[in-house]
């Protein structure tokens, strides 16, 4: 795991708001996500390092570059994905909304 900075302002002041289990149960490892005191991006940190993160994708995880940006299976993928990612931190998001 690598500790880093905000990937969206650069700042390094971003306390942990929770932590959450691996959801895909593939390592185990409780992840933590921290809230940018800057500009209010979430993100992971520590996060997996590029050695790391191959574990977590398929070989053949690639989706994304073979879809058009405007097609409607792109949009139903998306759409998808994001109500995914919604249910998994619901619950934790709404702890930390103020």
């Amino acid at each position: 795991m690598e500790s880093v900075r905000c990937n969206l302002c650069g700042g390094n002041d971003a306390p942990v708001l929770f932590r959450k289990r691996d959801g895909l149960k593939i390592g185990g490892e409780e992840f933590s996500v921290a809230e940018c005191r800057r500009c209010g991006l979430l993100y992971l940190n520590p996060r997996p390092g590029p050695e790391e993160i191959a574990r977590f994708y398929p070989d053949h995880y690639s989706w994304k570059k073979d879809l058009e940006g405007s097609s409607s299976l792109t949009r139903l993928v998306r759409g998808m994905e994001k109500r995914y990612r919604y249910h998994l931190l619901a619950g934790e998001v709404a702890k930390v909304i103020r």
